[in-house]
Order: structure tokens, then sequence, then C-alpha cells
């Protein structure tokens, strides 16, 4: 298959995006924590496991944020690559 042909092919298939968009019927993979329900809506994992890791995660990252921030090592180390803040 030519390139031509390739392009003609992934426009095609593409189009029928901001249809569905338009309809409300265009359906997405979602990030890990979340699921599609009956009613194609959005909503958390029903699996409480799924729910405990995600929630872990963003009160570590938060937690360390809070850290770097504190320390100001994201000072010492941008200062040493030549990044002012």
């Amino acid at each position: 298959m030519s390139e031509a042909e390739l392009h003609i092919l992934k426009q095609r298939n593409g189009s029928g995006a901001p249809k569905q968009s338009a309809s409300g019927a265009l359906r997405f993979a979602l990030p890990v924590g979340y699921v599609w329900d009956q009613d194609d809506q959005i909503c958390f994992d029903p699996d409480e496991q799924v729910q405990e890791i995600v929630r872990l995660i963003f009160r570590n990252s938060r937690s360390w944020a809070l850290w770097v921030a504190s320390s100001g090592i994201w000072r010492r180390t941008t200062s040493n690559l030549g990044f002012e803040s």
C-alpha cells in the first residue's frame, strides 16, 4: 500500500470520532481507576483494591511533592543545571 493510500485510510478512520462525539457515543480508554458504567457514564472502578492503590499513589505523591518543595532540593538541582527559578 502506498503512503497516499495509508493517509486516506487514516483520515477515513478518524472521521467517525467527531460524529460520535457530537452524538455522545464516543468511548475511549480511561485512566486506571475509572470505568464506564452501564449508562455510559465515567465512574470509579468498583474494585476496592484498585481504588485503594490509586488513593495510595496520590497520597504518596502529594507528600513527596510537599517534601521536595519544603527541602529546597528543586531549587538546588535546577540551579546546578543552569536553570534559574
